[in-house]
């Protein structure tokens, strides 16, 4: 089983790329969340591939891969990254790297890296050609230029790692030209002009590539034409939704407008018509603890009048019962003793 050593800072990334394309394959994985990290696995586990994105904590990418070749350990690489740049694509093929993918990529575009990365290379092959063509790009379907640019930009990317390996292999076949028509040091000259150069397989292929090149760089400066069309388009595009949006939105908002100022005048109405009945209620209310003031007044002269009157009845009471006694009245009690 083949192990596979993931190192990227988002732990959401690592499972999408372990549980999504590399378990389901059959390969074994293991992961590091920082470069450092990443770097003492890929010494003591010895895996058979890396996934690595360049920013990472600690130790990016890049220098992950520069260490281990500085310590004797090629191990076959996969550079990932948000943002990349031709002059960083190529550093990551001299150091090593077996393909390098602009995120987010598919399921599908990672499958065709790691069956990229297994195969037995001496060295990183150049990025395939592109059929070169100068015919325009037009989106074929409405709101499909947001798609379209993204592999606009992907394909310049393509274009321009493919273009600096050219422009490589064009100087070093004219350096390899110039070692073998300059005359060593200390050759003496006869009297003899030197021979006319012969045109070798080198000369072919050097020609070609220049050709190459040049086709390549109209092409690339075609593209970035179109590029720049589609981008002003998009945002023509949005500027008119925008637009149109605004509109929308301003409609509505002169419709909820006029339906706020029906509620809110009905909410006054309501309003006055609660606080008349406020009003009347509170009036009722004083009008109410006025009676009840009365009511108490009249309920405590009453009480005064009945204390006094019951102190009345018990005096003339006792007056009652000591005239009885002066008169020698005897209770039907006392004859019975």
């Amino acid at each position: 089983m083949r192990k596979i050593l993931i190192i990227e800072d988002r732990r959401e990334n690592i499972v999408f790329i372990a549980n999504n394309i590399l378990k389901p394959l059959g390969y074994e994985v293991i992961t590091a969340m920082d470069g450092p990290t990443g770097l003492t696995k890929a010494q003591e586990e010895s895996p058979d591939l890396i996934i690595s994105d360049l920013k990472l904590p600690g130790l990016g990418g890049l220098e992950v891969m520069e260490k281990l070749r500085q310590k004797g350990i090629n191990i076959p690489t996969i550079v990932m990254t948000f943002h990349g740049t031709e002059e960083t694509a190529v550093r990551a093929l001299r150091l090593g790297a077996r393909d390098y993918l602009i995120k987010p990529f598919t399921v599908e575009e990672m499958q065709a890296a790691l069956e990229r990365a297994f195969k037995a290379l001496p060295q990183p092959a150049p990025p395939p050609l592109r059929k070169l063509t100068t015919a325009p790009l037009v989106a074929r379907e409405q709101g499909a230029e947001p798609a379209r640019l993204t592999q606009l930009e992907r394909e310049l990317a393509e274009m321009r790692v493919a273009l600096t390996s050219r422009d490589k292999q064009i100087t070093q076949m004219k350096q390899l030209l110039l070692n073998r028509n300059t005359p060593p040091a200390g050759a003496e000259g006869g009297p003899n002009p030197p021979p006319t150069p012969k045109i070798t397989a080198n000369d072919v292929r050097m020609t070609q590539l220049e050709q190459e090149l040049i086709q390549m760089r109209t092409v690339l400066a075609a593209r970035e034409k179109q590029l720049v069309h589609l981008q002003q388009q998009l945002a023509n595009s949005v500027k008119k939704l925008d637009m149109a949006e605004a509109a929308q939105r301003a409609a509505t908002w002169e419709e909820d407008s006029a339906r706020l100022q029906h509620v809110l005048a009905q909410s006054k109405h309501m309003l006055g018509e609660a606080e008349k009945r406020i009003r009347t209620l509170e009036e009722t209310v004083m009008a109410q603890k006025l009676q009840m003031g009365k009511y108490q007044e009249e309920a405590k002269r009453l009480a005064d009048q009945l204390r006094n009157l019951s102190e009345a009845v018990r005096l003339l009471s006792q007056d009652l019962g000591q005239q009885m006694e002066r008169m020698g009245v005897v209770t039907p009690g006392e004859k019975r003793r």
